[in-house]
């Protein structure tokens, strides 16, 4: 079994590795960051059989172009509806589903929502900085160099739980999913 790697062909408006944040660090000047939708990241995560708040990619309006440069595993989107396809084709949201060498992901446009979560088995592989791997970007910390993806860059994963296998097909139920209702009232 090996590890899954990702190559980025396009990053979108805006591809960050995200996890729950940095809790405990304003005293010393360094906000949580993390992802905005904290709900979907940790569904994505845990459909991926990963840690709830195990780094993944937040991909902001216009997603990413990737492609699987190695290994196999488990993926899930979770969150806004961006067009996620697999190989070209529409894929299901908030769903696992098996990726392997070759595959491509990618985004078609915003249907509803900002933000979606790409989840990978394993978890993106990044140092962590204050006990969390999310890109904080005005600082330059976290991630892929404090900074959002950009074209070329490769994304390597940890180590695959050990049962991965069992949860591609993974679907979370309707009732636990984040709604995106463009008319409903602010608080």
């Amino acid at each position: 079994m090996s590890r899954l790697i990702l190559t980025c062909e396009s990053p979108g408006m805006l591809t960050t590795v995200q996890d729950g944040g940095r809790w405990g660090h304003q005293g010393e000047g360094m906000p949580v960051a993390g992802a905005m939708d904290l709900q979907s990241m940790r569904i994505a995560n845990l459909l991926a059989g990963n840690e709830e708040n195990d780094a993944c990619l937040e991909i902001s309006l216009l997603g990413p172009r990737l492609t699987v440069a190695g290994g196999e595993g488990v993926a899930a989107v979770c969150g806004a509806d961006l067009g996620f396809q697999l190989n070209g084709a529409a894929a299901p949201l908030w769903t696992a589903f098996p990726v392997k060498e070759g595959d491509a992901l990618s985004f078609s446009g915003p249907r509803s929502g900002c933000r979606a979560y790409l989840a990978l088995s394993g978890g993106i592989d990044v140092p962590r900085i204050m006990e969390s791997s999310s890109t904080y970007t005005r600082a330059k910390v976290g991630g892929l160099e404090g900074r959002a993806l950009k074209k070329g860059d490769r994304l390597s994963c940890g180590e695959p739980p050990l049962l991965w296998r069992k949860c591609g097909g993974l679907v979370c139920p309707p009732e636990l999913r984040s709604l995106y209702d463009p008319e409903a009232p602010l608080r």
